[in-house]
C-alpha cells in the first residue's frame, strides 16, 4: 500500500475520534466477555503495555486481575484518554504503577512515545511481560505496516512474553455489515487498498450528535492472516477463539507468545 493512501486512512480514523470519541467513549464502558477471559486464564501481573487503551475501561479490569505491578496505556485519542486518565488516579493510590501517554499505534509513533516515558522515569520497565491491543490493530491500514508494528511489539517485549488481542469481526452481524460504505465517499480508490480493508460508518447517539454519521476505516482480519503475522514477527499463537457481543463472535482473540 503506498504511503499516500496509508495517510488517508489513517486521517479518516483520526477525523473520527476527534468528532465522536466522547460519545464512542460512551459506549466503551463495560469490559468485553473476552477480555474478561484473557484476564482470568492467563496471570496478569507484572508489566504491561496497552497499545490502544481507550477510555480505562481494561486498565481497570486489568488492575483487578493484576493485583500487582505496572500499566502502560497509549491512545491517539484525547478524548478517549481523558476517561483513562480518571481511572488511573484511583488504580495508582491501590498501589499499581501507571504510566499514559499519546501515541497512535496506526501512524507507528507509539514507540517513540514509550521511549520517551522511559527517558523521563528510571523506574519505568525497559521491557515488558506482556502487551495488549484490543479493538485496535484492524485500524492500522498495510499490511507492511502491521508487520512493522509486531515486530516493534516483539522488541518491546521480555522473551517468552504474552501478546493478548482482538479484532472486529463484523461480518458476523447483519447490522454491522449494513453499515458498510462505499470508498468513493472519502475519494479513495478500492484498487489501492488490500483485501479485508472497509469502511464503516457510525452513527452518533449522544444528543448533540444524535443523527450524525462518522466514517472510520477498518481491516478485517481472518485467523490466518494473524497466525501468519505471528510467524513473520517472531511469535508463537498460543490460542485463538471469538468473544463478544449477541452471538458471541463479534470479536477474533488471540494469544500470542515471544519466542
Amino acid at each position: 500500500m503506498d504511503a499516500e493512501t496509508v495517510a488517508a486512512l489513517i486521517a479518516i480514523n483520526r477525523i473520527f475520534y476527534e468528532q465522536f470519541g466522547d460519545s464512542f467513549a460512551a459506549t466503551r464502558q463495560r469490559v468485553q466477555p473476552g477480555i474478561l477471559r484473557l484476564f482470568n486464564t492467563y496471570q496478569v501481573h507484572g508489566s504491561w503495555l496497552d497499545l490502544g487503551c481507550g477510555n480505562g475501561t481494561v486498565l481497570t479490569a486489568w488492575a483487578a486481575s493484576a493485583g500487582h505491578g505496572s500499566y502502560t496505556g497509549l491512545d491517539f485519542s484525547q478524548a478517549l484518554l481523558h476517561g483513562t486518565k480518571q481511572r488511573a488516579a484511583a488504580i495508582r493510590q491501590a498501589g499499581l504503577e501507571v504510566w499514559l501517554a499519546e501515541g497512535n499505534i496506526a501512524g507507528g509513533q507509539w514507540g517513540e512515545a514509550v521511549d520517551a516515558l522511559r527517558q523521563q522515569d528510571p523506574v519505568f520497565p525497559a521491557r515488558f511481560d506482556g502487551v495488549m491491543s484490543f479493538a485496535s490493530i484492524h485500524h492500522i491500514p498495510g499490511s507492511e505496516n502491521r508487520q512493522a508494528f509486531f515486530s516493534r511489539v516483539n522488541q518491546a517485549l521480555k522473551p517468552g512474553g504474552l501478546v493478548f488481542l482482538s479484532c472486529w469481526q463484523f461480518q458476523n452481524s447483519p447490522k454491522l455489515l449494513s453499515r458498510v460504505q462505499p470508498w468513493t465517499l472519502v475519494n479513495i480508490d478500492p484498487a489501492l487498498l488490500e483485501e479485508g480493508d472497509t469502511l464503516l460508518d457510525w452513527r452518533g447517539t449522544s444528543p448533540a450528535q444524535a443523527g450524525q454519521t462518522g466514517l472510520r476505516y477498518v481491516h478485517l482480519f481472518s485467523p490466518a492472516e494473524l497466525e501468519q503475522l505471528a510467524q513473520q514477527t517472531g511469535f508463537t499463537v498460543v490460542e485463538t477463539f471469538e468473544s463478544d457481543g449477541a452471538g458471541g463472535s463479534l470479536g477474533l482473540y488471540q494469544v500470542w507468545r515471544s519466542s
